[in-house]
């Protein structure tokens, strides 16, 4: 009977096990902290349950794990829990500063003081980072982004001001990007005008994971083979190597890079990786193929577990893989450079609302894809941002863009390339056929009154003609007959 209960819950895990291989398969990812097609990437949720499956948002107003902000909570967030400060009026709690920083956008804080003093955050985590992010608190009267100033202090002691990239009085999300990448001490920000600073999150965003399952190789001597386990994010996985072993990471296209994280193991072990390496490089860069080597261990071996390189798209593309290109309607605005959507100013014409990732669909064009293709397209096709009728136009109309002109007058044919009978009475025929639709000029017959009659009734003009050369052949004949 234990046998029998044993084996039934067997097959139990396994038809559970088999079905849960199956969902991503199907589109929709089932394991546990994963969302994504093929659930290879990982949910940053507070709560993994809130975690949306398909593109990794979190619902119900949940935050992100500590430490994690921006688009699908991928970021490494540099403001997360750091030492904030300013000198406020007594009367201001210097403890509900740190609201602003918590990782939680439900908690705010307000300077009522309205003494220009700055809020300064404290970068303790050396990494380049390339975008700052406010939210401001929507309730009350407080400085928009007019009236805040940002100003992001580097190592190199160069403070850089900085403007909100395209942002409206009236946005309560505000972006700031720096000039380059760079390795920040502080960031301090005050209001300019008479109106008081109220904060609800300040984020530093330092990049996200762009190794995440791309290809990956190792190479020991002449002999160069796959390594997909250092770039899987399983940290259970690894791959073993020597001081000499060069593993090799193929991003697909040039990203821009600047912290590289290691997760290694001793060699035997059946643990995941418990040893990190952070290295921060000493330049940002742009590199397409990141190639990794492990630090001298004086003969100790090693197995490497994971490879996180962090950075991000170049501005102008997006994606997982940043393997597409920004359609916003404003060319100066950086899209989302996960999603691709432009939260200023919009998909650019030709492009479906949200995303900005998909052209408008077939038979639709424009702006939000709210025009129809014209009905004279041929298949009701045309050009998602034009208008213009990609397979050409029905018989008997023309004009650019969307066919909507009838032939002109004398003219017919798929292209109105064709010229009517001059012997129709007015110069007009069908513009599909050809036909004289107003009938033949006086003395011609025929659909395209090609057929001339004689005022006798005999047999016109062209039977004349063609008796005449009958006549002519027969007199030859008899004549070298």
């Amino acid at each position: 009977m234990a046998f029998t209960a044993r084996l039934v819950v067997a097959l139990l895990c396994s038809s559970v096990t088999l079905f849960l291989e199956l969902r991503p398969v199907l589109g929709v990812c089932n394991k546990r902290m994963k969302f994504g097609p093929d659930c290879e990437y990982d949910c940053r949720c507070q709560f993994w349950d809130k975690c949306n499956k398909e593109n990794g948002d979190c619902s119900d107003a949940t935050r992100c794990l500590p430490g994690f902000a921006g688009t699908a909570c991928q970021y490494v967030n540099l403001a997360y829990d750091q030492s904030i400060e300013s000198n406020f009026s007594a009367e201001q709690n210097k403890e509900d500063m740190v609201k602003a920083v918590d990782g939680n956008p439900a908690t705010c804080f307000t300077d009522n003081s309205v003494n220009n003093t700055p809020l300064t955050v404290h970068i303790s985590v050396r990494s380049w980072a390339d975008v700052i992010t406010l939210l401001l608190n929507e309730s009350g009267s407080h400085a928009n982004m007019s009236g805040i100033e940002v100003t992001a202090h580097t190592e190199q002691g160069h403070p850089e001001v900085l403007r909100p990239h395209l942002a409206t009085p009236r946005d309560v999300f505000i972006t700031y990007h720096l000039s380059a990448p760079a390795k920040l001490t502080r960031v301090d920000i005050r209001s300019v005008g008479h109106l008081p600073l109220a904060l609800c999150e300040i984020s530093v965003l330092a990049g996200r994971n762009v190794a995440l399952r791309r290809n990956a190789t190792k190479r020991e001597v002449d002999e160069e083979v796959a390594a997909p386990e250092v770039v899987d994010g399983d940290k259970s996985r690894c791959s073993r190597g020597g001081d000499d072993t060069l593993w090799r990471v193929s991003l697909g296209r040039n990203m821009s890079i600047w912290r590289v994280k290691a997760f290694t193991r001793p060699v035997g072990s059946v643990t995941a990786a418990d040893k990190v390496n952070n290295t921060v490089l000493p330049e940002h860069m742009v590199v397409s193929d990141f190639i990794f080597q492990r630090e001298n261990t004086e003969g100790s071996s090693e197995e490497v577990c994971e490879l996180e390189i962090y950075g991000d798209c170049q501005d102008g593309f997006y994606g997982w893989e940043c393997d597409k290109q920004c359609q916003c309607e404003n060319r100066a605005e950086i899209c989302d450079k996960i999603r691709g959507f432009c939260l200023i100013s919009g998909c650019k014409p030709g492009y479906n609302t949200g995303d900005c990732t998909h052209k408008c669909p077939s038979g639709t064009y424009g702006d939000g894809c709210a025009r129809n293709c014209s009905a004279a397209c041929v298949d009701g096709v045309c050009d998602h941002v034009t208008g213009v009728c990609t397979n050409g136009c029905v018989s008997g109309m023309a004009g650019r863009p969307e066919c909507r002109k009838s032939c002109d007058k004398g003219l017919y044919g798929e292209k109105c390339d064709k010229t009517c009978s001059i012997n129709c009475a007015g110069g007009v025929c069908d513009v599909d056929s050809g036909h004289c639709s107003r009938g033949c000029k006086e003395g011609m017959s025929g659909d395209v009154c090609s057929i001339g009659q004689s005022k006798g009734g005999g047999e016109g003009i062209e039977g004349s003609v063609l008796l005449a050369i009958a006549a002519t052949v027969s007199t030859l004949l008899q004549y070298y007959c």
